[in-house]
């Protein structure tokens, strides 16, 4: 698993925390911020927001709303560069 570069998709709000605050390592997220529980309706949000977002998806902090879509840059890495 090492090297690995892999793209978290959660709806748990405390992965802002975890990589903001306690410099959590993962090559990007996808935070569904969606009132709904459903799979279906939740893998809908995704496939529609993904033609904007797929390009941007590492190195970013991806909010998903049923309003609007925001992309933040993810702090670097302690010990990258």
């Amino acid at each position: 698993m090492a090297g690995q570069q892999r793209v978290l998709v959660t709806q748990d709000r405390d992965f802002g925390e975890l990589v903001y605050c306690r410099g959590g390592r993962c090559a990007g997220v996808i935070y569904l911020r969606l009132r709904t529980r459903s799979a279906p309706d939740l893998l809908r949000a995704f496939q529609i927001a993904w033609p904007r977002i797929q390009t941007q998806v590492v190195g970013h902090f991806i909010t998903v709303s049923a309003a609007k879509v925001r992309i933040r840059v993810l702090p670097p890495c302690e010990g990258a560069g």
